[in-house]
């Protein structure tokens, strides 16, 4: 889930009190939300908005932020999908 109040309070305080400085620092560090067999990226936008209030990041910071989670998480996307259709036969 990667909308909603719950993920917003959690952004906050990994930015307040765990110095998250990326969106990927808190999705795939700070948070379990980025290990999840989406990689969050359904929301992805949502959090970047959530923690660009947070940080005080423009709108191009923001976009830039979800292409860089994007890349990040590119490979472990294609793991997660390619290498689960191989297995089964």
């Amino acid at each position: 889930m990667t909308d909603g109040p719950a993920i917003a309070a959690e952004v906050v305080r990994a930015v307040e009190k765990e110095w998250a400085v990326t969106l990927a620092d808190f999705l795939l560090r700070r948070s379990c939300v980025g290990l999840r067999a989406d990689q969050a990226l359904g929301g992805v936008k949502r959090v970047a908005e959530v923690m660009g209030r947070v940080c005080g990041w423009d709108t191009a910071r923001r976009a830039e932020e979800v292409e860089r989670y994007r890349g990040e998480v590119g490979p472990m996307r294609r793991f997660s999908t390619e290498g689960s259709d191989r297995r089964r036969g």
